[in-house]
């Protein structure tokens, strides 16, 4: 029994060391994918703030086509 739990061992040693350096990278992967994400959600509010609050044009200001 203890020669197979060695074995055993020995076989998923890697695996043991593989699975919480995967999972550190998937989870730090999310977050500055999230971080980036909310980024150029501001930056396009920005924008569309920026190009909402300059005056009106001069077409803007004959109104509607009829």
């Amino acid at each position: 029994m203890a020669q197979a739990l060695q074995e055993f061992q020995q076989g998923t040693e890697n695996d043991v060391k593989f699975l919480p350096v995967r999972t550190g990278k998937s989870i730090t992967g999310a977050r500055l994918a999230t971080e980036e994400y909310l980024k150029g959600d501001l930056e396009m509010a920005k924008n569309k703030q920026d190009e909402y609050s300059k005056a009106p044009t001069p077409e803007e200001m004959k109104g509607p086509k009829k």
